[in-house]
């Protein structure tokens, strides 16, 4: 008798519970069955969406990483500028060609860690010395472990004005540069 109450009792508040609740409970039904009919589609989904959250991260970073090189260019562009406006000594290969006799010599770029020499007596400049490169590279010439004065700390992005005025103040106001043009080494 207290089984048959029991069942009584739970038979209907599980009727009641159906009328109050049946499209709550066949529209979760229904939600979970789709769910599980569709759990591919959404893991492919998600796959998506991580491959895209990291494809938009990857383009952040290189975004920054851009903005950050221009930063960097134009810092050492100000600091080359400033070096060549002080005045520098431009850097020219030991070989000159003269045609119709005129003697051209052609500004080399700077090598980093390189001692850069006087074109006529063959001698190392002096540690500080301002030295600019075919490129318009600056450099305020260090010694070495050795003691031997190279090239260090190289600034990039020198005005070629300036670098013109250097070789002017040096050469005469008759000088003209053509500027280096680097090639690929294509092996």
């Amino acid at each position: 008798m207290l089984v048959t109450k029991h069942l009584l009792i739970f038979t209907m508040n599980t009727r009641r519970f159906w009328r109050k609740n049946k499209a709550t409970v066949i529209f979760g039904a229904l939600a979970i069955a789709s769910l599980a009919l569709n759990l591919g589609d959404i893991k492919h989904n998600m796959d998506s969406m991580s491959k895209m959250k990291a494809d938009i991260e990857s383009q952040a970073n290189a975004q920054t990483k851009l903005e950050l090189g221009e930063e960097a260019i134009a810092a050492q562009s100000k600091v080359a500028n400033a070096r060549l406006e002080r005045g520098c000594i431009p850097v020219i290969d030991t070989l000159t060609r003269v045609v119709e006799g005129i003697e051209y010599v052609d500004l080399v770029p700077l090598q980093p860690g390189e001692p850069v020499l006087d074109r006529k007596n063959k001698s190392n400049l002096v540690a500080g010395t301002c030295v600019v490169g075919a490129n318009g590279e600056t450099s305020i010439l260090e010694n070495n472990v050795s003691g031997v004065p190279v090239a260090a700390n190289l600034a990039v992005g020198g005005s070629h004005q300036l670098v013109l005025a250097n070789v002017r103040r040096i050469a005469g106001s008759e000088a003209k540069v053509y500027w280096n043009t680097p090639t690929i080494n294509n092996k």
